[in-house]
């Protein structure tokens, strides 16, 4: 009997410390609105620059006078309709295809784990330390996804300028 009520004690401790957490959220949220909003901005503008650094990058690499032959991977097509045999699913420039696939997801999961870091610290965040932390994910993500967007940016002005 005295253990139940213990454990009813600690149970309800336990709520009225998880109902004082979520309070102070909120009234820390509220009162530093405005460096919370400028740091979702600045994610936001880091995953623009992010998709617009893979914009330049596919740009820059397309050749002004491609030779591409289109081979058929699946052999009930390549049979049925006469297609011409893949060539060991190489691409361009020696990378196969699987190689791309693995690139793309490894930077997908980067990227992903970038968002959902500054998402977390963002959301529970509730005392001085954790506004720095999230201050300190944001920029740290405007800064690398932007040196990435401005370096593309840079390297394809420049070719528009002097030719290549």
């Amino acid at each position: 009997m005295k253990e139940d009520l213990l454990n009813w004690e600690i149970a309800r401790y336990k709520h009225m410390i998880g109902r004082n957490i979520l309070m102070l959220r909120s009234l820390y949220r509220e009162k530093h609105k405005t460096i919370l909003r400028i740091c979702d901005i600045l994610v936001i503008f880091s995953i623009l620059f992010n998709m617009g650094a893979i914009v330049i990058t596919n740009a820059l690499v397309v050749k002004e006078d491609p030779t591409s032959e289109f081979h058929e991977a699946n052999p009930s097509v390549r049979e049925n309709f006469g297609f011409a045999n893949a060539p060991n699913k190489v691409v361009e420039g020696g990378r196969t295809i699987t190689q791309i696939w693995r690139a793309l997801i490894i930077h997908g999961i980067k990227l992903m784990l970038l968002i959902l870091s500054y998402v977390f610290l963002r959301v529970t965040s509730y005392n001085y330390i954790g506004l720095i932390n999230t201050i300190v994910v944001a920029l740290f993500m405007f800064a690398l996804l932007g040196y990435d967007f401005n370096n593309d940016l840079g390297f394809w002005i420049g070719r528009l300028i002097w030719g290549s």
